[in-house]
């Protein structure tokens, strides 16, 4: 079925990333770089209970931090529940592209309650270059005015229609959070949460 076939899929990855890791590590390797796990996990209401059978994938697969993804229409029902419920047992959810939630961009209260909960925020870089168009733009710079946003991400998908390139996103965030800040959501916050820590990051602002 379509769950035993995603958990198989899960377990090659991490296999694979494992494989790929020591040959970067080896002696005559002249690549360095480090490779590590992480996937966007779209919201449901069993997430707590996925994550404790072992069957999401978090960040650098250290069991800290786990990318949670909405659909694009609105915020889940009792959505602020099933994220709190993930806290409590110590795991941080990423709320990813907000920017490109209809609900957030229009009423963004409630995702800023989660970011108040603990939750993080990321936001893709495309958006605050307007690559996805005017709506998600808007929407990314009002949650960079209120630091809700503690990531920028590229949220690549190939090297051609959606390539790993941050460095126009981090020049647009500049000019909202300025140059200190920005860098940060691009080195120390997602340096901190690779280790497994919380970021030390803003005091959210209220929208």
């Amino acid at each position: 079925n379509n769950r035993s076939t995603i958990l198989s899929k899960l377990h090659e990855l991490q296999s694979a990333l494992s494989n790929l890791q020591s040959a970067i590590r080896n002696p005559q390797s002249a690549i360095t770089l480090r490779v590590l796990p992480g996937a966007d996990v779209h919201f449901s209401s069993d997430l707590l209970e996925l994550y404790k059978n072992g069957e999401l994938m978090t960040v650098s697969d250290n069991h800290r931090c786990l990318m949670v993804e909405f659909d694009s229409q609105s915020i889940p029902y009792r959505g602020e529940e099933v994220l709190f419920r993930l806290l409590t047992h110590g795991v941080i959810p990423i709320i990813t592209h907000p920017e490109r939630n209809h609900e957030i961009t229009r009423d963004p209260r409630r995702y800023y309650e989660m970011i108040k909960m603990g939750c993080l925020g990321q936001v893709t870089a495309m958006s605050l270059t307007g690559e996805f168009g005017s709506q998600a733009k808007r929407g990314a710079e009002k949650l960079l005015a209120h630091q809700l946003i503690h990531l920028i991400a590229s949220d690549a998908h190939s090297v051609n229609g959606r390539p790993p390139i941050l460095s126009a996103g981090v020049k647009a965030a500049e000019k909202i959070v300025g140059k200190e800040e920005a860098r940060k959501m691009v080195t120390e916050y997602p340096e901190a949460i690779i280790e497994g820590r919380r970021p030390n990051i803003p005091e959210p602002l209220s929208p």
